[in-house]
């Protein structure tokens, strides 16, 4: 099989706590090496991280707006894996499959641009995180309800089709953006919004 070259999009500012737990499960991943790229958009961090990353090898761009989101924007236009993956500082992937996982329904279907992964509840984090992983933010939730929270979509959103572990759900009926472009979020590139 001739696999994609993906990317790995990664805002910091100042996580060396985190960053070590991420940057080892991508190095585990059961993928080439050589078709993997990590874009770290950094802002300004003042401890390790910058130290950190430049020791698995990468690639690192300032994010001038001290902004996640923009930081993702860079990196998003820097990359070039044909499927890009946004991930924040404090994920990690307990499934050294995850990469050859994600990249199944885009294999499978060229129509499909982005997919999410499932993901779970690291037992070590204290409650308010494992609430805020649950049910996102209070804030986020009232504002954006079913369009927040990707563990509710099977919930609120009709599924159009099914493959052999992923499934496309209809959108439609919202007219607001999904919050969920984070924690292994994947986009084909070139999309634009």
């Amino acid at each position: 099989m001739n696999l994609p070259k993906v990317s790995f999009l990664t805002p910091t500012c100042n996580n060396e706590a985190q960053l070590p737990t991420l940057l080892e499960s991508i190095k585990k991943q059961n993928y080439p090496k050589d078709k993997i790229e990590h874009i770290i958009a950094d802002a300004n961090s003042n401890d390790k991280t910058l130290e950190i990353v430049k020791k698995y090898g990468c690639k690192i761009i300032i994010n001038e707006k001290l902004n996640c989101e923009y930081g993702y924007f860079k990196a998003y236009n820097a990359a070039k894996g044909e499927i890009r993956f946004f991930v924040s500082a404090d994920n990690a992937f307990s499934d050294e499959n995850w990469i050859r996982k994600m990249i199944i329904p885009f294999l499978e279907d060229k129509k499909i641009i982005g997919a999410y992964c499932s993901f779970g509840i690291d037992e070590k984090d204290n409650s308010l995180n494992k609430y805020v992983t649950m049910a996102c933010d209070s804030f986020t939730n009232f504002v954006y309800s079913k369009g927040a929270n990707i563990w509710q979509f099977e919930k609120y959103f009709k599924i159009i089709e099914k493959g052999s572990n992923w499934q496309i759900y209809d959108f439609s009926e919202i007219d607001y953006p999904l919050l969920c472009f984070d924690q292994g979020f994947a986009l084909r590139k070139g999309y634009k919004r």
